[in-house]
Parts: C-alpha cells; sequence; structure tokens
C-alpha cells in the first residue's frame, strides 16, 4: 500500500514545543553534566549565551553537520537544555529541531537508540499534525520490524490526529488517509474485518471531502474493497471496487505522481475477478497493467510488490490455460521481488512462499525434484519469519502441505506424506468454516488422504478424504472458477473407494462427479483433460461390472478427446496408457484385434514419452504387459509374451514394497509366466518356480486390494498343483481373506456380488483337500465358503449369554454393534437423490464403515477372553460333526474334473469320503433346467393367486422322471451304498439323512 499526501511546506508547519523535545531526549530543563560534545561543549564547561550563539552561528555555516540525526539530535537537545524560552536562539533552535523530526521522524521512534528511545507521550496541547507525523512513523517502524506494538501505536496516533482534526477542521481527510491504512494494516495481521469496515468508512469520508480527490486514495479504496470481498465474498465490494480504480486511472497519467498504483489496484482486481468468473480476458489486461506499472520509474519496494503481483497473475495464467512459458516467467519477476526485499520487510514471508507456489506448479509439469525441494525450503523460510499469529500463517502452512504432497509424489517417502498431513491439519486448525482459503486447505488435505489410501489402501484415509471433499464442496458456489477441479478431486475419492469395496454405488457416484466438472469445463479447455481422463478410467470400471458397451466405447472416445488437449508430456503419457487399458479391455469382449494393436502401440509412446523415474512407469510398465500378453494369446507369437514378461519384471522392481498396487502388479507377472510356462513345455522349472513366487508375494502382501490377493492365492494354488506340491496353504490365505471381501461393511447386495468367485474357489478347495486326506478341513472349508452372506447375518443376531455372564459390558457393546450393523447392511442402494440426502446417505455409509471396524474390534476383544477364543469363527470339523446326532450328514461338493461326497457318521464317530465319478457340473446344471421346466408346466412356480391358463396343443415332454433317474443314478445310490442303506429290509423305518450341497459356480 502507498500512501500519496500533499504535505504542507516546511515553512507552514507547526514548531514542535520544547518540552516535547527534550522529552524525546530524556533530559530536563538542566545541563547535561555526564555527556559531551566536541562540537558545542567542552567537558565540564558551563557556556555562555554569546558562547551558545557563537557555536550555533559555526554550525549553521556547517550544514553538512546536521547530515547524521544521532549527532543534530543530541546537539541541539544540549542546546535547547541551558536556554530560557525567550531566548531568540532558542527559535532557531526549534527551527532546526523541527525540520530534523519532520525528516527523520521514523529515526525519531526506533526504539534500539537508547538517546531517543523514551516513548511519546501526545499531549491534549499538541496538535494533529504532531500526532499524525508520530502515528506515520510507528507505521513505518511496523513495516520494519512487524512489531504489533507499533502498528497499535500508529492506530492510536493516527485517531488522536483524527480528533484534534475534528475540532479545528484542519487537515482533516489527510489524518482520515492515513488512520484507514493503519486500520487496514491491522486488519491484514488479525483478520478481524471490523478493522477493514472502519478503514473503509474512513477512506470513504476523506475522499468524500476532496473536491478533486487524488486517484492514489481512489486506488487505496479500491484496495480495500477488494481485501473486503475477498473476505466475505460480497460482490458488491468487487464491483465497486473495480467502479473507482477505474476512476482513479482515468484521472491519471503516467507522469502522475504514484501512477503505478492505480495500475496495479485494477489489475489486482482483475485478478480476483477472474478467479471468480473465469474470463481470460480478465487476467490478460491484468498481466498489462501490471507490466505498465513496472515500465514506471519505481522505488525499490514498490518495484518489488508490483513483480511480486505480476508473478501471481502468471501463476493463475499457467493453470488455467497450461502455459509453462507463464510459470518461467512468474518465477524470473518473483525473484527479482525477492532481491529488491529486504530481510526486515513484513512482505518477504508472502514473497517467498508465492515462489515456492510456483516452483510448485513447475514441479507438477516438469517433474524435476530440486523444483520441488527449493518450494519447501522457501516456505520454511517464510514460516519462520512469521509471528506466531499471523493472518499468512495458515496459508504457508497449507502450501507447505502441499509441497510435502508433491515431493511424496516424487519420491515414495511415506514419512514424507504424513509431513504433508500434519501441515494441512495445522492450516485447517486456524482457518474458520466457511472461508475461501478454508476451502482450499480442505481440498489439499484430501489429495493427501487419497494418496495415502492409495499406497497403504486403509478404508478410513478415503472415507476421510471424501468427508473433507464434500466439506469443501458444499462452500463452493456453482459459479466459482475452481468449482469444476473440485467435483473432478470428489469423483477421483468415490472412484478410489469403489475399486476397493467394489461397490457400484460409489462407482456412480464417481461419474456423475466428472460428468458435473465436464459440463462446467466446456468442450476444448485443456483444464478438461483430468475430468476426461478420469471419467474413462470410470467408464471401463463400470463396463468391468457390468458389461455395457457403450460405457466402454464411450471411454476409448473421452481418453482420445483429452490426448488432443495435451501439452504435457507426462500428461499424455497418463492418457495414453488409459486408453491403451480400455482399448485392451473392449478387445477381451470383441476380440478385434485392430483394439489389441492399437492398445499396445498407445502403450509403447506412453512409455517412452515419459522420464524413465517417472513415479507412474510401473503401472505403464504393467499395461504394456498385458496387452503384449493378451496379443501373444491371440496371435502366439511368444516374442511379444518375452517382452511382456521383462517389462512386467521392471514393473515389480520399479513399483515400492509397500504400494497398495504391488500385489496387482505381482499378480500380473505370475499370469504371464504361467502363459509362457503352458505355451513352452521344455521351459526350465526356473520359470515355474517364479511364477509360483510372483503369485505367493502378491497373495502374503500386507497391503492392496483383498480381491487381488484372493485371486492370487486362487492362481497360487493352481500352480503349485501343476509343480505336484500341495495347494492348502495357498486356499487356506484365501478363506482368511473372505471376511474382508463379503465385508461387513458394505450392503447386503454387494455382498453377495462377491459369493460367485468365493463359491468357485471353496468347491476346489474342498477337492483337492479331500484328495489329500484331510477330510476335516475339506468339511471346515464346505461350511465356511457356502451361505456366506446368509451366515452373516445370523452371527448378529447370535444370543450373547455366554459372553455376558462373563463381561457384561462387552457384550452389551457388542449387541449395540450388532444391532446397527444389522440395520445399516440390509439398507438398499439408492443411486438418484437429492444434494442433501445425498450427503445424509454418504454419512450413513461413512457410518456403516466404523460400524463394521468397530465391530472387527470387537471380535478381536472377545477372544481374548478365556473361552472364546473360537467366538463367531469357522467352525471346527469337531463342531460341525455333531449335527449328526439324529442321522448322517451328507455333504456334497461338485468341482470338475472330481465330485466327492462326505459322510458324518451317526452320532458324528467318524468322517468318510464317497467319490462322485459320474457326477459333473454340467450334468448337474441340465438337470436343474429341465426339473425348472418341469415345474412350470406343472403350475407349481406360478405365484398368481388365479388358476394358471391351460396352453393349448400337445403338452410338452415333462423330464421329471429323467431328472430323478440322473439324482438317483449319480448321486444318491453311491452314498447310500456307502452306508449300506440299501440292504435294509422292507417295513423297516427310513433312516434319516441330512444333505448340504456346495457347487463350483461357472457365472
Amino acid at each position: 500500500m502507498v500512501t500519496v499526501i500533499d504535505e504542507p511546506p516546511k515553512s507552514e508547519r507547526n514548531p514542535i514545543p520544547k518540552h516535547y523535545v527534550l522529552r524525546s531526549l530524556g533530559i530536563g530543563k538542566e545541563p547535561l553534566h555526564n555527556e559531551s560534545s566536541d562540537q558545542v561543549l567542552g567537558e565540564g564547561f558551563e557556556p555562555t549565551h554569546e558562547e551558545i550563539r557563537d557555536s550555533f552561528v559555526s554550525l549553521l555555516r556547517r550544514p553538512y553537520e546536521f547530515q547524521d540525526f544521532d549527532d543534530a539530535h543530541l546537539i541541539l537537545g544540549r542546546l535547547l537544555s541551558i536556554l530560557s524560552d525567550d531566548d531568540p536562539v532558542a527559535s532557531l533552535i526549534y527551527g532546526h529541531y523541527d525540520s530534523l523530526c519532520h525528516e527523520h521522524v521514523q529515526r525519531v521512534l526506533d526504539s534500539d537508540n537508547h538517546i531517543y528511545s523514551t516513548p511519546f507521550e501526545i499531549q491534549e496541547e499538541e496538535d494533529a499534525e504532531i500526532a499524525y507525523e508520530i502515528g506515520r512513523g510507528f507505521r513505518d517502524q511496523y513495516n520494519r520490524d512487524g512489531e504489533l506494538e507499533s502498528l497499535e501505536a500508529s492506530v492510536s496516533s493516527m485517531k488522536k490526529a483524527v480528533q484534534l482534526a475534528e475540532e479545528t477542521g484542519e487537515e482533516l481527510p489527510k489524518y482520515l488517509f492515513g488512520l484507514a491504512e493503519a486500520l487496514f494494516e491491522l486488519f491484514e495481521r488479525f483478520s478481524a474485518v471490523e478493522y477493514l469496515d472502519d478503514g473503509i468508512e474512513h477512506q470513504r469520508r476523506a475522499i468524500s471531502l476532496c473536491p478533486c480527490p487524488d486517484p492514489g486514495n481512489l486506488a487505496n479504496l479500491g484496495q480495500f474493497l477488494l481485501r473486503r470481498f475477498q473476505v466475505t465474498g460480497q460482490v458488491a465490494d468487487l464491483d465497486e471496487a473495480m467502479r473507482t480504480q477505474e476512476q482513479s486511472i482515468d484521472s491519471a497519467t503516467d507522469q502522475t505522481e504514484g501512477a503505478f498504483l492505480h495500475y496495479s489496484s485494477l489489475a489486482n482486481s482483475l485478478v480476483v475477478r477472474f478467479e471468480q468468473m473465469g474470463q481470460i480476458s480478465d487476467l490478460e489486461r491484468a498481466i498489462e497493467l501490471f507490466n505498465r506499472a513496472l515500465r514506471l520509474d519505481l522505488e525499490t519496494d514498490v518495484r518489488a510488490t508490483i513483480s511480486h503481483d505480476t508473478a501471481n497473475a502468471l501463476q493463475l495464467k499457467c493453470i488455467h490455460i497450461v502455459n509453462i512459458d507463464a510459470i518461467n516467467q512468474a518465477i524470473k519477476y518473483q525473484d527479482e521481488a525477492l532481491l529488491l526485499t529486504t530481510e526486515q520487510n513484513t512482505e518477504k514471508p508472502r514473497r517467498l512462499t508465492s515462489l515456492g507456489y510456483s516452483l510448485q506448479i513447475k514441479f507438477e509439469h516438469l517433474g524435476e525434484i530440486a523444483d520441488i525441494r527449493r518450494a519447501i525450503s522457501l516456505q520454511h523460510t517464510a514460516l519462520e519469519l512469521l509471528p506466531k499469529k499471523h493472518i499468512l500463517r495458515s496459508n504457508i502452512l497449507n502450501d507447505l502441505g502441499r509441497s510435502y504432497f508433491l515431493f511424496f509424489c516424487g519420491s515414495g517417502d511415506f514419512d514424507i506424506l504424513e509431513n504433508s498431513l500434519a501441515y494441512c491439519d495445522e492450516a485447517l486448525r486456524l482457518a474458520p468454516a466457511g472461508t475461501p482459503d478454508r476451502i482450499k486447505y480442505l481440498f489439499n488435505k484430501g489429495h493427501a488422504l487419497r494418496e495415502k489410501f492409495e499406497t497403504q489402501g486403509k478404508l478410513l484415509d478415503i472415507d476421510l478424504a471424501i468427508t473433507v471433499y464434500l466439506e469443501a464442496a458444499s462452500y463452493t458456489s456453482e459459479c466459482h472458477i475452481d468449482r469444476a477441479e473440485r467435483l473432478d478431486h470428489l469423483g477421483s475419492a468415490f472412484l478410489a473407494r469403489s475399486e476397493l469395496l467394489n461397490g457400484v454405488i460409489d462407482l456412480d457416484n464417481a461419474i456423475g462427479y466428472y460428468r458435473g466438472a465436464l459440463s462446467i469445463h466446456g468442450s476444448g479447455n485443456r483444464k478438461a483433460q483430468a475430468s476426461l481422463n478420469n471419467l474413462g478410467i470410470a467408464l471401463r470400471r463400470r463396463f468391468f461390472r457390468l458389461g455395457r458397451y457403450s460405457d466402454i466405447d464411450e471411454s476409448i472416445d473421452l481418453f482420445q478427446r483429452a490426448i488432443e488437449l495435451s501439452v504435457k508430456p507426462s500428461l499424455t503419457s497418463t492418457l495414453l496408457n488409459s486408453l491403451s487399458v480400455s482399448l485392451w479391455s473392449r478387445y477381451n469382449r470383441t476380440k478385434q484385434v485392430e483394439d489389441m494393436d492399437e492398445s499396445i502401440t498407445c502403450a509403447e509412446r506412453a512409455i517412452a514419452l515419459a522420464p524413465q523415474d517417472h513415479p507412474d512407469m510401473p503401472f505403464w510398465l504393467n499395461s504394456f504387459s498385458n496387452s503384449l500378453r493378451t496379443r501373444c494369446v491371440h496371435t502366439g507369437n511368444l516374442d511379444d509374451l518375452d517382452k511382456a514378461i521383462n517389462s512386467q519384471k521392471r514393473a515389480v522392481d520399479l513399483i515400492p514394497e509397500r504400494h497398495s498396487e504391488r500385489p496387482g502388479i505381482l499378480r500380473s507377472l505370475g499370469d504371464a509366466l504361467r502363459l509362457r510356462r503352458r505355451a513352452e513345455e521344455n521351459r526350465s522349472s526356473a520359470d515355474l518356480e517364479d511364477e509360483i513366487d510372483a503369485y505367493r508375494k502378491a497373495a502374503l502382501s500386507s497391503v492392496g486390494s483383498s480381491h487381488e490377493r484372493f485371486e492370487a492365492a486362487y492362481s497360487w494354488a493352481e500352480s503349485a498343483l501343476f509343480q505336484g506340491g500341495s495347494p492348502l496353504e495357498a486356499y487356506k490365505l484365501a478363506f482368511e481373506l473372505i471376511p474382508r471381501i463379503v465385508w461387513m461393511g458394505s450392503i447386503i447386495d454387494e455382498r453377495y456380488h462377491e459369493v460367485p468367485p468365493i463359491s468357485r474357489l471353496t468347491a476346489s478347495a474342498v477337492s483337492h483337500a479331500i484328495s489329500e486326506g484331510c477330510y476335516s478341513l475339506a468339511l471346515e472349508w464346505f461350511e465356511e465358503g457356502r451361505s456366506i452372506v446368509w451366515r452373516q447375518m445370523l452371527g448378529l443376531r447370535t444370543p450373547l449369554d455366554d459372553l455376558r455372564a462373563v463381561d457384561q459390558s462387552l457384550s452389551e457393546k457388542l449387541e449395540r454393534v450388532a444391532r446397527a450393523l444389522d440395520r445399516a447392511g440390509s439398507s438398499k442402494a439408492t443411486r438418484s437423490v437429492s444434494k442433501a440426502k445425498f450427503n445424509s446417505l454418504e454419512q450413513a455409509a461413512q457410518a456403516h464403515h466404523r460400524l463394521a471396524e468397530e465391530w472387527d474390534m470387537l471380535l478381536n476383544e472377545v477372544r481374548q477372553v478365556d473361552g472364546f477364543s473360537d467366538f463367531m469363527k469357522a467352525k471346527k470339523a469337531s463342531t460341525l460333526m455333531k449335527a449328526a446326532h439324529d442321522g448322517p450328514v451328507v455333504a456334497i461338493n461338485m468341482h470338475d474334473p472330481y465330485c466327492d461326497a462326505l459322510i458324518i457318521a451317526s452320532h458324528g464317530t467318524h468322517l468318510d469320503r464317497v467319490p462322485l465319478p459320474s457326477l459333473s457340473y454340467q450334468k448337474a446344471l441340465d438337470a436343474q433346467n429341465k426339473l425348472m421346466r418341469s415345474l412350470s408346466i406343472a403350475g407349481v412356480r406360478d405365484r398368481a393367486e388365479r388358476r394358471p391358463v391351460m396352453r393349448q396343443g400337445p403338452p410338452p415332454k415333462d423330464n421329471f422322471k429323467g431328472v430323478l433317474g440322473f439324482l438317483w443314478t449319480d448321486v444318491v445310490r453311491p452314498i447310500l451304498e456307502k452306508l449300506q442303506y440299501l440292504d435294509q429290509e422292507s417295513g423297516q423305518e427310513l433312516p434319516h439323512i441330512t444333505c448340504r450341497t456346495l457347487c463350483e459356480s461357472k457365472s
């Protein structure tokens, strides 16, 4: 802020009273016996009036003696202390002292010099001009040392000047302007809007008292109004600010004193309006006005300020139209501003962190780690320079959080990510709810939480990310320039959670937010690239889940549109990889070779365009490998397969050990090695060992998707069988993962979706456990793998009498959570709701997640109690065999190529196996279809209350007898023979047999 004041001529200034001069020196009316001045007085010498006159006249002939303030101040004070008030020489001393203090007022206030360190006292008899000058001095001192006492003293002095001028009517506008600026400084320090309101009212009043308002004062009013708009969001303030600033420019020329202020003030308002409305013309005009100001002859600090503001505008240009040259120019201006800024300047921290922000932007585009390291260093320096309660502190903390987040993205060091979250939390603690700064801080925290989830896979992190994103989005107006970006991030959080929980509702929500972001961006906007890419990924995921061809076709189209807009190499690589994966996905359904060839070409280009140490390189190599492997299956070209395996191994080497995507990449390597093993029967056993090792590492990983690990365990079991080993260790791990896949935190509909792959694995596991003679283990798995969801529901309703007798408090907690989970899990998916309802549903979903986590924690706690180690765990064989108290229990397992029955003898005395060699999955499926037709013919499946309509023509063939014949021959007879029930005599009571069936699902 630059003050434009019309100073009165020195001759018109009121002389400073003698008592003020002496008080400032800390001396009374006596001679100074303990001080010396070789220029005027000798040691222990009492001068006469004549000698004083002679000495003073001698000094007047040597004006250079008064160039140093310290010496001149002491000389005049000494002279004054030994003269009477009516001495004619005294009036000359007053005049010189008056000039000296007006020219060096800030030196008078310098508290570091003991000669003039005594505080000033504004007496009733002192005039407004003195109070005003003292106020200016204190403000100048505040700008040098940042001490709050200096600023408060400035405001107090300025108020006194206004009060005195109100009585006399002289110079009131000048004093009002001074008070307004001091209040503005106080607002910037404390962010208390009442200071800003008072400052604006004083500025308006001062302007209204001026017949021809100075352009600089108009510009200042515009600046005050602009800041109030930034705080309160009142558009009327922004409109008035710009009108006032346009008026200041119209009434000034380049030769007008302070012309730069008029240009820079309007430029700042244009920048703010651009941030609200997104009109690039506002930003371009702002940059032109800043440059126009910089072409003027400026003082050092003014040039630094405008260079800094110009850089901020160029930052926005780079962000919103992806212009790398703009950010390089911004950094150049910011470096210049810092060179011109002293260490004591209160703007130093702001300029340091602004340069740090430009380096963040550059790092995001070019990925040079030196840029983000320098940004962090600058921001730490800025933080150290700020007082603890400075308004800028939260902003710098937030910038540090973002810098550490970007640093983590480039390094993968989890400690750096924790630093990011810590700084984000500290920034949010200082930011009031609903303010623009808090919204920005919330999104930065959301990004860090989402990245933490992506790398560590903890549900709580992505739930928290969604929560903070939703809070920030709720405060973002419909027309805000960043709304599209914020919707995009919210969509990405839902997409990430859908991958963990495999939920369609989260996937639909993600797609909805991405479409909302794209509708704001419009076509051809480079900022739309991220939304195009993310929507394409979400549609591809939904294609995997629901099989809609329209989804995968739109996905490919979106990626192609995004690539056309791309100018950033690393982003182009990301988009090319996304397109490659979607083309590969469509090929797997349509078998169009053109899609596969194009997929491989895109993947190769993605890898070639990016630096080899790019953090996303493992994922691009994985996509490339998958496409090559698939083309090998189609063409039989083993060169593709060798190249795929090499790329996959490189991807495994590059990805961090604890990255959540590592299990998926290891599993893909295992798939490629398995394919080569099957294609080349003479391959060395080392390939098979590598294949098993890849699956084993993926399954045993402590991070990553439970689904990926489950599938890896299944593949590990199959490879172990081929090697001639036992698959049981792999199957045991797969069963341990089932509670995470069919998780209590998901609604029932989504849990049922997970059942088919578990049924397939269970049938296989039971079959191989039986083949190894592990009948008890087979029985346990048989029970654990069937009716999973139903058993979960029954578990929530299990009586807790035994636990209550031991630990009533724990049983009550478990009952409370069980009841809440039962209600939450039974809710139905709702895809189209109002915004308020949606937020409520999201809160309910997250509450459901926390309940499931608490349930797991409480179960673990119960299992620590003596006698409850197996509480609600899958039942052991010894317990299951007790079910045969009324007769044998038969468990039939259908798994090609071997089907078996396990028989628990009456009273659970022993467990036996019955091979069912004639039974197969296909024969059972055919029999089921025939049975359904027979029931339909008989009208048994008709639920209508009226009688079924009689069909005309010859009756269809009823296959019911054939179904019964198949069941007798392939299933019932071998079991009864084993039980020796076919030899029973006629009339003997028929035995009671309980039968359970587990069928391998082919869906």
